[in-house]
């Protein structure tokens, strides 16, 4: 298991699952940034027996390329364009932002 917290380059690695992603806060300057993006689908049932399944999109990344990471920033991720919706740093140098497609 790789201690995250002291080896982050291991874990946004572009050779073995990372890819890169341009990130633009909402008063800031893009840069690019690596990191794992995964498609989730996901499925609200709410009270109904049948529920509605919907893509949420999130992007993990080391926390010191998104220092200030925020909503309303975007991140665009192989031509596809998204809006941050939510950012969850975990404490140990790993934020996902969580996303909405554009």
């Amino acid at each position: 298991m790789v201690d995250f917290t002291n080896d982050l380059d291991s874990f946004v690695n572009p050779l073995d699952f990372a890819g890169s992603a341009t990130y633009t806060p909402v008063a800031g300057s893009p840069v690019t940034v690596t990191g794992i993006y995964d498609d989730q689908t996901i499925e609200d049932r709410g009270e109904a027996e049948i529920g509605e399944r919907e893509s949420q999109p999130t992007f993990e990344c080391k926390t010191s390329d998104v220092p200030n990471a925020g909503h309303d920033d975007t991140l665009v991720v192989s031509g596809q364009s998204h809006k941050v919706v939510g950012v969850d740093k975990d404490g140990t140098g790993v934020t996902t932002l969580i996303l909405e497609k554009q």
